[in-house]
């Protein structure tokens, strides 16, 4: 009855999925020795699984304490050797301030006035190279400072301006400690680009001696 029923229920099965019905294959049952020795042998192994989960259980509770009696060494590593001294890198020479090209003094930073004609104060630092530079060199007898002017005037007037305009240097010199007979101001007028512009021209040197 109950083999009807199950073949009963798979032909339904079949008919739903459009398989071709046929007979199901036969089951043969195993033989009652065979079911008994596999039931030993899955407790067997079921009971080794579980001793080996009892045993890495202890193994994992089991704590290992480290006594006074074997103390863990450490030693120190000895410092780093200093060292040695090494020689100083060499600085590039610092570039003069006042340099000479023929008898032309150039300096590494232009002179200006303001619109008024006023010569400006920040120029006293290298005013002050300048003349430094003069008192290394006492062989230079005369400076002659030109300063040609600009704006609109009569030639007159520019000759006058361009000698007032030199004059401020000149006094500015002589604030430094440059004796004022070694110092001209020249009257050279009106600039011939319409931009102002400083000269300072070695007018007069002292006769080489032989």
């Amino acid at each position: 009855m109950g083999r009807r029923r199950i073949h009963h229920v798979t032909a339904v099965w079949h008919s739903l999925i459009g398989l071709r019905r046929g007979p199901l294959p036969r089951i043969i049952a195993a033989p009652p020795t065979m079911t008994r020795f596999a039931s030993i042998h899955a407790r067997a192994l079921a009971a080794v699984f579980i001793l080996a989960g009892c045993t890495q259980t202890l193994a994992c509770n089991e704590v290992t304490m480290v006594t006074s009696e074997s103390p863990i060494q450490i030693q120190a590593q000895p410092p780093a050797p200093p060292l040695p001294n090494l020689p100083a890198v060499p600085q590039p020479p610092v570039p003069p301030r006042v340099t000479l090209e023929g008898d032309l003094l150039g300096l590494d930073e232009a002179l200006s006035f303001d619109a008024a004609g006023v010569l400006s104060s920040e120029h006293q630092d290298i005013l002050g190279e300048l003349a430094n530079w003069l008192e290394a060199h006492p062989e230079v007898l005369e400076l002659t400072v030109e300063v040609h002017s600009i704006g609109e005037g009569s030639r007159r007037a520019h000759k006058k301006r361009s000698n007032g305009l030199a004059t401020q240097i000149v006094d500015a010199l002589v604030a430094q400690g440059v004796a004022s007979e070694r110092l001209i101001a020249a009257s050279v007028g009106a600039s011939p680009d319409g931009q102002r512009s400083v000269a300072l021209r070695i007018s007069k040197r002292a006769e080489a001696q032989e």
